[in-house]
Formats: structure tokens, C-alpha cells, sequence
């Protein structure tokens, strides 16, 4: 789940494909697909601004599984920003190969 957490710590959808390597619109659609999947809104978008953000008060706990060693560099620059910016959601993270994390 790089991507959303990409998402939190640098604030946008365009910065946060860009500090992985990806097209705009393939981080966007990849977080869509993942919106349906779980079916629940992970982010607000607004027309003509670079941000994204939670919808609401969230709680909870979620578990992030990483499958590379770049995945797991992202992680001390996201977790700070969104533990600040979601106090009471308690992150996991799981490490493994694709098939077993996918």
C-alpha cells in the first residue's frame, strides 16, 4: 500500500507519483481500483487542486504489507505524517515476497 501512504506524506496525488516513480494517472486509477476493493472512499479529491486527504475522523487499525526494500524506505517518511495527521488509526506492517503479500 505505498501509494496511499505515498499519498499522505507528500499531500497529492502528483507529488506522491512522482516520488515513486509513477505516471499521475496510474496512481490515481490504482487507488481507485483499490477504493472499490475495499469499498470505502480513501481520499478527498478536489477538481483543480493537488490535494488528498481522508475523508472524515478515522479510527482503527490497518496493516500495511511491504514487499520490497523499497517499499519498506518509504515507510519512515510516511508513517510520522500520517500518524499526525490520523492519531487514533494504529499502523502494523508486515513484510514479505508478492505472492505472499499481495
Amino acid at each position: 500500500m505505498p501509494g496511499p501512504l505515498a499519498v499522505v506524506a507528500t499531500g497529492s496525488i502528483r507529488a506522491a507519483a512522482k516520488h515513486l516513480g509513477l505516471g499521475q494517472p496510474a496512481l490515481s486509477r490504482s487507488l481507485r481500483d483499490l477504493e472499490q476493493e475495499l469499498g470505502i472512499p480513501l481520499l478527498e479529491r478536489r477538481a483543480g487542486e493537488e490535494i488528498a486527504q481522508h475523508r472524515g475522523d478515522v479510527r482503527g487499525g490497518i496493516t500495511v504489507f511491504l514487499s520490497s526494500l523499497s517499499h519498506l524506505a518509504l515507510l519512515p517518511y510516511a508513517r510520522p505524517s500520517f500518524t499526525r495527521r490520523y492519531p487514533r488509526v494504529v499502523i502494523s506492517v508486515a513484510e514479505g515476497p508478492y505472492p505472499m503479500v499481495a
